[in-house]
């Protein structure tokens, strides 16, 4: 339980305060549904990809289903937004990341274009978490963007949307005025 994963937070160097300690417990349940063995790498990458889970931000992924195989990819994505509301979009692309960037782009209105997006797995074994680090081009502004999870498209949809967030309070409108996007 709670007190052996602080146990192990602690073997490897880490002493959690108890609110750290309850996001990281919260992270690890959900992992532990999701894979057999929870390694110590998966317990860094939740402190250093989850730990921030609970803070609010501009947008939030709560729910992606894709479908991909012969024909073009499409996904759905359910995005919570700073208000707390939830927005649905869809979309389609060559493959399913981009089936999800599309579907983030038909929320938000935004759409950027991905000049790197590299994958590299934080864990051993078929079921690693995956690291997504993506850089990206809107309005002509470069960001860069990091997610992880053992779905890479998931994974992916998360750097991107920590794009997106970068961008939510320097958004330009076509006459050059500064607002604050309210997706």
């Amino acid at each position: 339980g709670r007190h052996a994963l602080q146990s192990r937070y602690e073997k490897l160097g880490y002493d959690l305060e108890e609110d750290a300690l309850n996001r990281a417990y919260r992270l690890f349940s959900i992992l532990a549904d999701q894979k057999q063995e929870i390694l110590d790498e998966d317990l860094v990458a939740i402190l250093h990809y989850g730990a921030m889970e609970d803070v609010p931000v501009f947008l939030r992924l709560s729910n992606l289903t894709v479908q991909c195989g012969a024909n073009r990819s499409t996904a759905d994505v359910e995005i919570q937004t700073q208000d707390g509301s939830k927005k649905t979009g869809s979309g389609e692309g060559d493959g399913p990341i981009a089936a999800a960037f599309s579907a983030v782009d038909s929320v938000t209105g935004l759409a950027a274009v991905v000049e790197d997006l590299t994958i590299r797995a934080t864990t051993p074994g078929r079921d690693a978490v995956g690291e997504v680090s993506l850089v990206a081009r809107i309005d002509g502004k470069t960001f860069s963007g990091r997610g992880a999870s053992p779905d890479v498209v998931n994974a992916a949809t998360r750097a991107y949307l920590h794009i997106l967030r970068q961008l939510a309070p320097v958004k330009t409108t076509p006459t050059g005025e500064v607002v604050r996007c309210d997706f």
